[in-house]
């Protein structure tokens, strides 16, 4: 889109149009071609103008060809970025979904490894593998404040 965007505003502006027609498809407006909404607010800039006179359009060369085109990649784009909000949306329940599933994984885990130690509770031997099964939980060690002697 940013790419005929900017040919587009040079076409307006090389074929000697008004301060008002050159404003309406932001020749001389700073456009951020790495920020969609600069993109966006620039695209619809010049498909209103487009369309509110499409024979000024054809006039500065802008052909409705052209704002086929920059319709066709706005309506893409669009598309996309909706798309990608409904994806960053959903991510949050399917990461309860995936923790969830985790967490029934670690307690099956657990369990199995609970009932093995029990089965083989007199053969260390055997049993070993099943206490490998869980890890042991270290707590790290506070320390204590010494108190302080009062002088």
């Amino acid at each position: 889109m940013a790419a005929i965007l900017t040919a587009i505003r040079p076409c307006v502006k090389s074929h000697g149009a008004s301060a008002d027609v050159r404003a309406g498809y932001g020749v001389g407006a700073k456009l951020d071609k790495t920020s969609p909404k600069s993109v966006f607010a620039a695209v619809t800039g010049v498909l209103r103008a487009a369309s509110a006179d499409p024979a000024t359009a054809r006039e500065h060369g802008v052909l409705d060809t052209d704002i086929a085109r920059l319709t066709t990649a706005a309506a893409r784009a669009q598309t996309a970025d909706t798309d990608q909000d409904d994806k960053r949306a959903s991510a949050p329940a399917a990461t309860r979904s995936r923790n969830a599933a985790a967490k029934n994984v670690d307690n099956a885990v657990k369990r199995i490894a609970a009932a093995g130690a029990l089965e083989y509770a007199t053969d260390a031997k055997k049993r070993a593998p099943f206490e490998a099964l869980v890890p042991s939980t270290v707590r790290a060690k506070v320390k204590k404040k010494q108190p302080v002697a009062a002088e």
